[in-house]
Parts: structure tokens; C-alpha cells; sequence
């Protein structure tokens, strides 16, 4: 047998516990545990900015991906003093994430996914 990583949540024991929905890392099987919060989309036309709310307290890892001018989807980018036009941009906050659509004149659409991991 092979080598195995668990690391399990906290009240849950790592070398008993046979459920992977109790543990951060379970590695006995050929996928990767991924900790869903919420996951949806939003269309917006430009300019303008809505706020989904996460409720978690922290900065949790967010993956948003808008729609482009070209109807392909693009990686929503941070918001920074450097905001240009001709693309999305997300903020996150401790309770929302905000996004923001400044591709062209058409609605346009986000996908994002918000997940359990605190980045800071």
C-alpha cells in the first residue's frame, strides 16, 4: 500500500474516520477535496457593480471569470488603483465580494465560485 495524507477537521479523527467530507486533506483517493461555499452568476452592463455576499467573516479564495467582449470568459482581476476599462474586476471584503463589469455597453455575464480556503 501507498503512502496516505489526511488531515482531518477538528472533533474528527484522521486514523478512524472514513467520511472525506470530514477532513481539510484526504488523499486516498484520485481527486482533490474542494470546500464549496457558494457558486452563481450575475449579469451586469457597464459599469456597473453588485455585491454577492459570503457572510464568512474572513477573505476566502474567490474564482470569477466574465464574460469578454468576444463572448469568451476572461479571469475577473482584482480592483487596484491601476482599474482600466475593457475588463471585470473584483473586490473582496470580509462579509461580499464586489463585481464590477467594465467591458462595453452590452450586459455581460460572471461566473464566480467561493470557496471555505482563507487567504487572508
Amino acid at each position: 500500500m501507498g503512502y496516505t495524507i489526511r488531515v482531518s477537521l477538528s472533533t474528527y479523527n484522521a486514523l478512524t474516520d472514513t467520511n472525506p467530507d470530514h477532513y481539510a486533506l484526504y488523499t486516498d483517493s484520485d481527486w482533490v477535496l474542494i470546500k464549496e461555499k457558494a457558486r452563481g452568476s450575475i449579469t451586469l452592463g457597464y459599469l456597473e457593480d453588485e455585491d454577492v455576499s459570503h457572510d464568512l467573516g474572513y477573505f476566502p479564495l474567490i474564482l470569477a471569470w466574465g464574460e469578454n467582449a468576444d463572448g469568451n470568459y476572461a479571469l475577473c482581476t482584482p480592483r487596484s488603483s491601476f482599474d482600466i476599462y475593457n475588463t471585470w474586476f473584483m473586490s473582496v471584503y470580509n462579509n461580499k465580494v464586489n463585481f464590477a463589469q467594465g467591458v462595453d455597453d452590452n450586459d455581460r455575464v460572471v461566473k464566480y465560485y467561493i470557496f471555505y480556503d482563507q487567504i487572508a
